[in-house]
Order: structure tokens, then C-alpha cells, then sequence
């Protein structure tokens, strides 16, 4: 299997994965491309509402089981679009994204004040990626993966199962 990222413009991910999934169809029955996205949680009106956002802005990822594939990609990597085989490190991300489907959910969590988080259940159980600050008035984390030779940082919802503060011996 094969993956590969194309850049593009933002705003065009979704036409293009759309557009690279129903050529691919006839081309390799296997393949797969994804714009990749994320539901967060967000106040709206004092309630906790789910709305749909890009995972990564201007990335659509393709799994193909063909190397030939990039040759059927090459119609896409026109002057605002490049495409670049994914490598060594660079793959764990987009087989933990392909594999919840594109789409990330938010994770239960357990916080206790001092200690790190535990992931409870959901997609962050299983990430390859390492937790490096939490917004717990938010309910988010920023999250950092090994992508395209370098670590992104993305922010994604956390759900409080349990919230346990250690100084005050109290839950909140």
C-alpha cells in the first residue's frame, strides 16, 4: 500500500477528494481518498454543539495499493497542487486518520489536576501523536504528529469523563 498528500488550496479539499475518489474508482477499486476532518465541540448558546472543521486545512490523503497510482494523481498536481509519496514516519498519521474512517471524534478523557491525561476511549487512544497541551475550560488538545518531515501541531476535543482535581481532593 501506498500513501500519498496532496496540497492544495484550502477550501478545495473537499471537491478534489470527491473528484480523486470517483476517478479512482474505476482506475483501483482499493483506493482511497480522503479529505481529512475533525468534530469538535464548541459553545453555541451556553450548549456544547458538534460542528465538522478540517483536520489540516489544504491536505486530502490517498491510500493506493498501486504504486502506478501517482501516475492518475499527476492530473492533479497542476501549479496550486503538489503531491508527495509518504514515508517512513510520515505514514503513522494518515493510517491512524484512514483508519477512523477521515473523520476524528472526540476522546474520553479522565483529568486529574498535575497528572497526564488519560485517554479513555476514542480516536486519541490509538494516535501516533503526543498530547502537548490541554484546554480543559475548551474541551480541547493540541496534538503533535511527525507529518511531511516535520511535527504538526493540530487541536482536537477531548470529552470529560472524569475530572478529578489532586490538591483539593475534590472532583469539578
Amino acid at each position: 500500500m501506498s500513501l500519498y498528500c496532496i496540497r492544495c488550496e484550502a477550501g478545495l479539499e473537499d471537491s478534489i477528494s470527491s473528484a480523486l475518489q470517483e476517478n479512482l474508482r474505476f482506475k483501483e477499486p482499493g483506493a482511497i481518498a480522503c479529505f481529512p476532518k475533525k468534530i469538535m465541540l464548541e459553545k453555541h448558546n451556553k450548549e456544547r454543539v458538534e460542528t465538522v472543521r478540517p483536520l489540516m486545512p489544504g491536505i486530502v490523503l490517498v491510500s493506493a495499493e498501486d504504486e502506478s497510482i501517482v501516475t492518475s494523481l499527476s492530473e492533479y498536481s497542476v501549479s496550486e497542487y503538489s503531491v508527495s509519496e509518504l514515508e517512513g514516519d510520515d505514514v503513522y498519521f494518515p493510517l491512524w486518520v484512514l483508519g477512523n474512517k477521515g473523520v476524528i471524534s472526540p476522546s474520553q478523557v479522565e483529568f486529574v489536576t498535575g497528572a497526564p491525561l488519560k485517554i479513555l476511549s476514542g480516536p486519541m487512544k490509538v494516535m501516533p501523536g503526543n498530547i502537548i497541551k490541554v484546554f480543559r475550560r475548551d474541551h480541547r488538545a493540541v496534538v503533535e504528529f511527525p507529518f511531511m518531515k516535520e511535527m504538526v501541531s493540530v487541536t482536537l476535543s477531548i470529552d470529560f469523563d472524569y475530572v478529578y482535581d489532586a490538591s483539593t481532593k475534590s472532583v469539578g
